[in-house]
C-alpha cells in the first residue's frame, strides 16, 4: 500500500491555504503524476479537517495483530519440529499455541530451513574430514550421498570457516541475502556482510570495503529519516526556514545514495531497496522544490500560510487600493457629470486622474503578479517585454502629468504665451492635448531604456548582462524621478510664485482682481500639493533602489524587505494621495467630494469660481484671466 502521509500533509497545507477539494486534487495530480491521491480520500481528509481534525495521522484499522512471528514463536516451531518432523500442523498449532494459518506459514517457510540446517550440519561433518581442496572429483559424490547440493564457487571459503550458518545462507538467493542485509545493518552485523560477499562472488579477505560500504548505508538511513521528517515539518507548518532545510538535507541525501548505489553495483549486490527508496525521495524532493518555488519565490523570513494570504489581503484590503481606486472613480464621473468643470485647465488634472485609474486597474495587479508569480511572468520574451513596458509607462504618466500641470500653470502667467497663442489661433483646448501628447511620449521616453536593452527579462540580469549594464539602468531612473522630474516641479513652482507676487502689485485693488488674485493663490496650492505629493511618493522608492543597487545589499534580508515595502506602499499610494491633495487645497472639489461622498452637498444655487477653473457663473471675463486663474 503507498504511503500517503507526505500527500495528507500537503492536502492540510492547502486547507489552510483556502484551496477547494478540487483544486487541491488538480495539484496533487501535478506533482505525484500517477503517485497521487485519488478524488474520495482527498475529500475524505479535506471533511475532517472541516470538522476540527487536524492530525495527518490515519485513523488505527482493526485487524489481527501481528504476534505469531515473534522470535520466541520462532525459535519454539523450530524446536517442535526438530523433536519430531512428523508432526502435523495440528500438533504444532497444539504445541506452540500459535494460529493454524500462522503455523501452517511457518511449516511451508521453516520446515525447509530446519531441514537445511541438518543436511548442512552433516555435510560440513563430512566435507570438514573427508573433503581436500584439491579433491572436486569426489564432491559430487558426497552432494548425492548426503542429499545436498554445495556451490562450487563457496567451497573455499566454507572449508575456512566450517560455519554452518554460513553454508545455509549461500544457498539462499542473492536477492533475500540483501535484504536479510539491509534488514540487520543497524545491528552491524558485519559476518552476514561476509555471506553477502561470498555468495555473490566479492574476493575480499578482511571485507573493510564491504564494512565500510555498510557503515554508510546506516548513515544514509538516518539522513533519509531527517529528511523526510523535514518534508513532513515544512508541510505542516509552512515554515520557509523548515522549507529551505527539508531542500537542503533531501538534495545532499539524494547526491549521496546515488554515490552510494553506483559504488555498491560494483560489487555484483543488488540493492532495490534502496534504488526504490531513492527514486521515491527523488520524486519527493521535485514536488517539494515545485511547491517551494512556487509558493515562496526564494524569498525569505516569511511563511507560506503568511505570504498566500498576504497578496489577497494586500491586493483586496489595502487602502490605497480601495481608497484610491474610490476616489479617482468619483473624480472620473464628476468630469462625466459636471460640464462646469470640462475646461481646458483642467483637462490635465482629468489626465492625472485617468494615469492613476491606470496604475490602480491595471499596473497594481501586475506588480503584485509580477512579485508573488513571477515565472508565470517569463513565459515569452514579448509578454515580460510587455509587462515591463505597462508598468513605467503608466507610472510615468502620472509622473509626467504633475509636471505638465506645473508647466502649464506656469505658462498661463506669462503674457507673451498668451501673445502667442494669440497669434497662432490655438485654443486652450488644443494647447493642453499638446500637453498630454508630450506627457505621453516623454513617457515613452522614460520607459525605452528599460525595455529595449538585452535580456531585460533574465531572473538576474546584473550577473547575466552584466552587473554595469544593472547599474546604468537604475543610474537613469534616479536620476530622473530623483533629480530631473523634482527639479523641473520646483522650477516651475518658483518661478510661478514669483509671478504670480508681482501680478499681484500690477493689478489694481478692486474686488473683482481680489477674488482672480485669491483664486491664483488657491490654484497655486492645488499644483504644489499634487508637487509633494509626487516628491513623497516617487523619491524615497528609486533613492533606495539605487542605494541598494550601488551597494550590493541582499534585499532579502529583514531590514532591507521592511525599506523594500514601506517605498513601494509609497510609490502606489500615489493615486490616494492625488485626490487627496486636490480635496484638502481645492474648496470646489472639496465640497464636490462630499456630495458624491455623503451626500451633504446639495446646490444652492450655481457654483462660483474658487480656485480651479470652474464657472458657473455669468460674468464675463476675458480668456486670458481664465488662464491665470489655474
Amino acid at each position: 500500500m503507498a504511503d500517503f502521509r507526505e500527500q495528507r500533509a500537503a492536502v492540510k497545507f492547502c486547507f489552510l491555504l483556502g484551496k477547494s477539494g478540487t483544486e487541491t486534487l488538480e495539484m496533487l495530480k501535478t506533482a505525484y503524476k500517477d503517485d497521487a491521491m485519488g478524488k474520495t480520500q482527498v475529500f475524505e481528509w479535506f471533511s475532517r479537517f472541516k470538522n476540527g481534525e487536524m492530525s495527518t495521522d490515519d485513523k488505527p484499522r482493526s485487524g489481527r495483530p501481528s504476534t505469531a512471528r515473534t522470535h520466541e514463536n520462532v525459535e519454539k516451531n523450530c524446536e517442535i519440529i526438530k523433536e519430531d518432523r512428523r508432526r502435523t500442523i495440528e500438533e504444532i498449532v497444539e504445541l506452540s499455541g500459535v494460529t493454524w494459518s500462522s503455523a501452517a506459514r511457518f511449516v511451508a517457510v521453516g520446515i525447509a530451513v530446519v531441514r537445511d540446517t541438518e543436511a548442512v550440519r552433516n555435510a560440513h561433518k563430512t566435507v570438514t574430514k573427508n573433503l581436500k581442496r584439491n579433491s572436486p572429483v569426489r564432491r559430487p559424490k558426497l552432494q548425492s550421498e548426503n542429499n545436498f547440493k554445495l556451490p562450487s564457487c563457496h567451497i573455499d571459503f566454507a572449508l575456512q570457516s566450517g560455519d554452518e550458518t554460513l553454508c545455509l545462507l549461500t544457498r539462499m538467493q542473492s536477492k533475500i541475502i540483501m535484504t536479510l542485509l539491509l534488514s540487520r545493518h543497524q545491528n552491524n552485523d558485519m559476518k552476514l556482510c561476509m555471506v553477502v560477499a561470498v555468495s555473490s562472488g566479492v574476493r575480499s579477505s578482511d571485507g573493510t570495503e564491504l564494512q565500510n560500504m555498510a557503515l554508510d548505508d546506516r548513515a544514509l538511513s538516518k539522513e533519509s529519516d531527517i529528511a523526510w521528517s523535514n518534508i513532513f515539518d515544512y508541510l505542516n507548518t509552512g515554515s520557509e526556514e523548515k522549507g529551505l532545510s527539508a531542500l537542503e538535507v533531501t538534495r545532499t541525501y539524494v547526491a549521496k545514495r546515488k554515490a552510494w548505489l553506483q559504488a555498491i553495483s560494483l560489487t555484483n549486490i543488488t540493492s532495490e531497496n534502496q534504488s526504490r527508496e531513492l527514486e521515491r525521495v527523488e520524486h519527493s524532493y521535485e514536488a517539494l522544490t515545485v511547491i517551494y518555488e512556487t509558493s515562496t519565490n526564494y524569498s525569505a523570513l516569511m511563511d507560506l500560510k503568511t505570504r498566500s494570504m498576504k497578496l489577497s489581503e494586500q491586493f483586496n484590503d489595502t487602502y490605497d487600493y480601495d481608497i484610491g481606486l474610490v476616489w479617482n472613480t468619483i473624480l472620473l464621473f464628476m468630469f462625466a457629470q459636471k460640464k462646469e468643470i470640462r475646461t481646458a485647465p483642467n483637462i490635465m488634472i482629468f489626465n492625472i486622474v485617468m494615469a492613476d485609474i491606470l496604475n490602480l486597474t491595471f499596473n497594481l495587479p501586475l506588480q503584485y503578479f509580477g512579485f508573488y508569480y513571477p515565472s508565470y511572468v517569463r513565459l515569452s520574451e514579448p509578454v515580460c517585454v510587455l509587462f515591463v513596458s505597462l508598468r513605467c509607462m503608466f507610472t510615468s504618466a502620472s509622473a509626467l502629468s504633475v509636471v505638465a500641470l506645473s508647466a502649464q500653470r506656469f505658462c498661463a502667467t506669462l503674457p507673451a504665451f498668451h501673445s502667442l497663442k494669440a497669434r497662432s489661433r490655438l485654443s486652450s483646448l488644443m494647447i493642453t492635448v499638446t500637453y498630454i501628447l508630450l506627457v505621453w511620449a516623454a513617457a515613452s521616453s522614460i520607459v525605452l531604456p528599460d525595455t529595449l536593452r538585452e535580456k531585460v527579462c533574465d531572473d538576474n540580469p546584473a550577473e547575466k548582462s552584466g552587473r554595469k549594464s544593472a547599474k546604468v539602468v537604475s543610474l537613469h531612473e534616479f536620476l530622473v524621478y530623483c533629480f530631473a522630474l523634482p527639479g523641473i516641479m520646483f522650477v516651475f513652482t518658483l518661478l510661478t510664485a514669483r509671478r504670480l507676487k508681482r501680478s499681484a502689485k500690477d493689478i489694481p485693488g478692486d474686488a473683482r482682481h481680489k477674488v482672480h488674485e485669491e483664486a491664483r493663490n488657491r490654484g497655486a496650492k492645488v499644483v504644489t500639493a499634487l508637487c509633494v505629493v509626487f516628491t513623497i511618493s516617487y523619491v524615497p522608492f528609486f533613492l533606495w533602489g539605487r542605494i541598494a543597487t550601488t551597494l550590493n545589499l541582499d534585499r532579502l534580508e529583514l531590514p532591507y524587505r521592511i525599506l523594500d515595502n514601506i517605498t513601494y506602499y509609497l510609490l502606489f499610494s500615489n493615486p490616494c494621495f492625488n485626490p487627496l491633495a486636490l480635496y484638502v487645497t481645492s474648496l470646489t472639489f472639496r465640497r464636490l467630494f462630499n456630495g458624491y461622498l455623503f451626500g451633504s452637498c446639495r446646490r444652492r444655487g450655481k457654483l462660483q469660481r474658487t480656485d480651479t477653473q470652474i464657472s458657473c457663473d455669468n460674468t464675463t471675463q476675458s480668456s486670458r484671466q481664465q488662464e491665470s486663474d489655474m
